[in-house]
């Protein structure tokens, strides 16, 4: 099944039903290989158990073994759950670690204008031509660069792309690339002169383009034209793709002089807060303005962010809640099962407090084992949705961030939920009636 799942997320040709089914038949081959190795951990644990903790640390392995029907279902159960919050989080922190390095490397403009219908990947609208007169040449500004946003549909793939044209760099330099033209050290002088488009990582990707990318025909006022490609740019705002054009080549050919919003470098020396402040004034109850600071923007991006990921939260609570009702329900199970062997146990000197430590620590190993298993099957799991799923549904390269923390977390999470789904069961075994237990009919 992992060789199977590993053929179906190399292949493209399926898209995303592909890679889900990898996915799926990496998951379930992790499940099926939980019962060989807890039998060999509980019997690599025994002998360390037993010196540890005596007669109760020499049967809580071998009765986990014994059950293994029953309790590598549990086993299983916990451990696709806690690699799922290993695998979310990962991803989730990879993705997030990778948008704020990117926003810090191409927010870097001091301040920005745009109309107030801003969604969370595009700017909807344009702004009065007054406000971009008035920005341009404001006390304090070095430099002013614009940018003006439409939909197009490229003919030759039938997809809705954004089409930006801009005047300048707003990353002033910094905005990382995937790939540039050879002869180009800086695409942007070869873009302001009209002499091709740059592309975004996520069109590049969704439509299998090569390197270097074959000219692209945009939809003119005058008809299809093809341009040549320049760079392809990693850009994580919109999953549709999007399409750089030098803005005097835009008005000539789309013959639209609007702008969708403006990006001002503020002169060295002047305080950035100060210059936002006055431009507030200055546009105080215009409706089709806002003035935000750099700081403000990329706060407002992350604040997107978060809460478009507050239900991975959800969704992990979600799957302990799921592994521990398993979990719960294998010891339950297992306690009508050995009924009459606990009561043996008790009948012949077991106390309560025993009763209770062999129940727990049964737990406590399974939790444990699970834990170990999630950990790695975790880590795959992230890679998968981070260079295989990710890439395929939005068409964006993201850079891993490992942190321990999110391997710790999880390991602690599977071995609590296992202790505490072993307090119900250890409170019903402590009341067990000896007789009843022991009577054969």
């Amino acid at each position: 099944l992992t060789l199977a799942g590993a053929i179906l997320l190399w292949l493209r040709g399926g898209g995303l039903f592909t890679a889900f089914a990898g996915l799926f038949a990496v998951l379930i081959a992790a499940a099926l290989l939980a019962p060989p190795v807890t039998a060999v951990l509980m019997r690599l644990v025994a002998p360390l158990s037993g010196r540890l903790l005596g007669v109760l640390g020499r049967m809580a392995p071998r009765d986990i073994v014994r059950s293994l029907s029953r309790t590598s279902i549990a086993v299983a159960a916990l451990m696709t759950a806690v690699a799922v919050i290993v695998g979310v989080s990962i991803m989730v922190g990879s993705f997030r670690g990778t948008v704020v390095q990117w926003l810090d490397q191409t927010l870097q403009a001091d301040i920005y204008l745009s109309p107030p219908n801003v969604t969370a990947n595009r700017v909807v609208g344009a702004l009065a031509a007054d406000v971009v007169a008035t920005a341009r040449t404001w006390p304090g500004v070095a430099r002013a660069v614009t940018s003006h946003t439409v939909q197009i549909t490229l003919p030759d793939f039938d997809r809705l792309v954004q089409l930006v044209a801009v005047d300048g760099d707003v990353s002033n330099g910094h905005r990382p690339y995937a790939w540039v033209r050879d002869d180009l050290g800086d695409p942007w002088p070869a873009l302001m002169a009209g002499e091709g488009v740059i592309i975004s990582e996520a069109l590049a990707l969704k439509e299998n383009l090569p390197t270097p990318p074959p000219p692209l025909t945009l939809p003119t006022a005058d008809g299809p034209r093809a341009f040549p490609v320049l760079a392809v740019f990693y850009d994580y705002s919109s999953d549709q793709g999007s399409v750089f054009i030098g803005d005097a080549l835009y008005r000539t050919l789309w013959d639209d002089d609007r702008v969708s919003a403006v990006g001002l470098f503020v002169a060295p020396g002047q305080p950035v807060e100060a210059v936002v402040a006055a431009l507030q004034a200055e546009f105080a109850g215009r409706p089709d303005v806002l003035v935000q600071s750099n700081e403000a923007l990329r706060r407002g991006s992350l604040e997107i962010f978060d809460r478009t990921f507050a239900i991975t939260s959800a969704l992990r609570l979600l799957a302990v809640i799921v592994a521990f009702i398993g979990v719960l329900s294998a010891l339950m199970s297992l306690q009508l099962e050995r009924a009459r062997e606990l009561g043996t146990l008790r009948a012949t000197g077991m106390t309560r407090r025993q009763l209770w430590g062999l129940t727990l620590l049964e737990t406590g190993l399974m939790g444990t084992t699970a834990g170990l298993l999630a950990l790695p099957v975790g880590y795959g799991l992230a890679w998968i949705l981070v260079y295989v799923i990710n890439v395929r549904s939005f068409g964006w390269t993201l850079s891993m961030a490992l942190r321990p923390e999110y391997f710790l977390q999880a390991f602690l999470v599977a071995v609590v939920a296992a202790l505490l789904a072993g307090i119900y069961p250890a409170l019903r075994l402590g009341n067990l009636e000896i007789a009843a237990a022991i009577r054969e009919e």
